[in-house]
């Protein structure tokens, strides 16, 4: 989870999994629209993140090889 803080714009989140994004968005200054978003974010990452690992443990490919740095 990534925050990048904005006067501008409020404050910019993203999170991210395995290196994938699975969530992006700008909070606005005024913080009375935080929670909804955040319970929008949760249910979104939580969705992204078993399509993910759905896919991961379904594909079973030799030409591609597990995430490494």
């Amino acid at each position: 989870m990534y925050e990048r803080p904005s006067a501008r714009w409020g404050s910019e989140i993203w999170v991210e999994y395995r290196r994938q994004e699975m969530f992006h968005t700008f909070l606005p200054p005024a913080r009375s629209q935080t929670r909804p978003i955040s319970e929008y974010a949760v249910n979104l990452v939580f969705e992204n993140l078993m399509d993910s690992e759905q896919e991961r443990l379904l594909t079973h490919n030799p030409d591609l090889a597990p995430e490494e740095f």
